[in-house]
């Protein structure tokens, strides 16, 4: 067993009975041999362990189970019984008693955290910790877990918990407010009752009531108090039912919030998929003309590469003549200068006939019309937040979109192509991050409205960057389902046309950040645009030391 003493395994004792019911001695074994672990040791009660062999055992159990709801129920296994003798003492409590204590005695089950009561009423409590090192999403979902089924000892429904920030997404604390329903307690009955008899007591002495006097008044004082007690354990589950409606209330809000942005970003996508079409289309038609004069083309185009092979083949026959005269003329001989003005004007007319040659070569594609528009900056940003919380509905993601004071007040760009090359970032985030967070920075510099979107996700190796701005150049064995890896492709051919930038820096299994430069007055080019000749003009890659 490590000398270290940062957790003790008295916390694990339900996660360790949940792998041993239902998945076997052997699987427990397995988990805590990887830690380093004795598997007799999650049952003991005084066992201490180190943060990493702490965090192992989490991650070995979390891997063996479908999802992190099942974690959240194998960390409160038999969570009565973990308590032992304990839980008959705690019964003689109240629930705000045993989370005020939890706070204030954590150092006896946790060295490494420290943990504060920001706020503490009869049926909620408001708290933050932290831990060093930074704990695991794992060990945060097992604390929440068992806080939420901590009721269960008096016969209580589980508490709610709401989470407003977590250490794992980087935040500098774990914050969290914890609602339960209370049960009436017998003590203010108690209290009533012998107050009562004390004063009937106090009476029948002075000769004001008999005995029957007495008990009645400690029957109505019992009776006051547990009526006193019942109205205000009413007022404090209404209370509590109040604010779990609310809060389910703004559940339901977000979600709806989150299916209408998704809805615009399907709109946006119908939109460009639409411009594409109509592009398609005038392509197929200029196309089809093509076709339909192609024989006329073929039956002229032979006599065109005649008349300008015959045109080509008489300059450089005079200049082989000159050359020619030249080798037997003498130094300062006026025909010799003659003959080299010949050789000029022969080259000039070369120069204008190759001219031709490449104007009839230089045929630019079509690219779409696009059509700037004046876009105010704090609406981008509340789209993208709208956005991204759609988009991450039901990850275990953390997402955040805010502007710096540097971001300028308005763009003037295309608002399809914008979305178009945001949107793809996004998505890719999406995509390949499983756990974490994604923030969209909206920034500036001199000309350009940055935008920084930074995610924890899978990352991309070194030798796979640049191949990845090509038309599926990424590694298909690596794409997420479904993708056909042209996305970043897209993102640079745009990006060219309006004058645009992209910097990019990512390190694998620890995440990905791009920084889009959007010029604030963008001019689009009228030339087609290609990510492999764009690559090197649009695209910065920023190596980590």
């Amino acid at each position: 067993m490590a000398e270290q003493r940062d957790y003790n395994l008295r916390i694990l004792k339900p996660l360790g009975w949940y792998v041993l019911d239902h998945l076997g001695k052997v699987a427990l074994e397995k988990i805590c041999n990887k830690a380093g672990v004795d598997a007799s040791a999650l049952s003991g009660s005084d066992v201490w362990t180190s943060t990493k062999q702490f965090e192992t055992i989490l991650a070995g159990a979390r891997a063996l189970m479908k999802d992190d709801d099942e974690f959240k129920r194998a960390c409160t296994h038999r969570l009565s019984e973990a308590y032992g003798a304990m839980r008959f003492v705690m019964r003689a409590t109240s629930p705000e008693t045993i989370y005020r204590l939890a706070v204030e005695k954590v150092h006896l089950v946790c060295t490494v955290s420290k943990d504060e009561i920001l706020e503490s009423k009869r049926n909620s409590m408001h708290a933050r910790w932290r831990a060093t090192p930074r704990p695991s999403r794992l060990a945060c979902l097992s604390r929440q877990a068992q806080s939420e089924a901590l009721p269960a000892i008096w016969g209580l429904p589980p508490a709610v918990i709401e989470e407003e920030s977590c250490m794992a997404f980087g935040d500098e604390y774990c914050v969290y407010r914890v609602r339960w329903y209370n049960k009436a307690s017998w003590w203010p009955v108690a209290w009533g009752a012998a107050a009562a008899v004390l004063l009937g007591g106090a009476g029948h002495h002075l000769g004001y009531a008999s005995m029957l006097d007495v008990s009645l008044a400690g029957m109505v004082g019992a009776g006051l108090g547990y009526f006193r007690e019942l109205r205000a354990i009413g007022v404090l589950n209404r209370e509590t039912d109040a604010n779990m409606i609310q809060a389910l209330t703004t559940t339901v809000e977000e979600a709806m919030s989150m299916r209408g942005e998704l809805v615009a970003l399907h709109k946006s996508q119908n939109d460009w998929s639409r411009i594409l079409e109509e592009e398609s289309r005038e392509r197929t038609d200029t196309v089809q003309r093509i076709a339909n004069h192609f024989q006329e083309i073929e039956a002229s185009r032979s006599q065109v590469v005649r008349g300008y092979s015959h045109d080509l083949r008489n300059p450089l026959q005079v200049m082989r003549l000159a050359a020619s005269y030249l080798k037997g003329s003498v130094a300062n001989d006026q025909q010799a200068l003659k003959v080299l003005d010949e050789i000029d004007w022969a080259v000039q007319q070369m120069n204008v006939l190759l001219t031709d040659l490449n104007r009839l070569a230089a045929q630019p594609t079509g690219t779409g019309q696009l059509s700037p528009q004046t876009l105010e900056v704090a609406m981008l940003t509340e789209r993208v937040r709208g956005r991204l919380r759609a988009l991450a509905y039901g990850k275990d993601l953390r997402t955040s979109a805010f502007s710096t004071r540097e971001a300028p007040a308005h763009i003037c760009v295309d608002p399809t192509l914008y979305d178009r090359v945001v949107d793809n970032l996004l998505t890719n985030a999406i995509k390949y991050t499983d756990r974490g967070s994604i923030i969209v920075e909206m920034d500036g510099s001199p000309g350009f409205l940055v935008v920084k979107v930074s995610d924890t996700g899978r990352g991309i190796a070194p030798e796979e960057l640049e191949r990845s701005f090509a038309p599926g150049g990424s590694n298909e064995a690596q794409r997420a389902a479904h993708s056909l890896g042209v996305g970043l492709s897209v993102v640079v051919q745009l990006l060219a046309r309006i004058g645009g930038r992209l910097e990019i820096m990512s390190k694998p299994n620890v995440g990905t950040t791009f920084w889009l430069h959007f010029p604030i007055d963008s001019t689009p080019s009228v030339v087609a645009a290609d990510a492999s000749r764009d690559f090197g003009k649009v695209v910065s890659i920023r190596r980590i030391g």
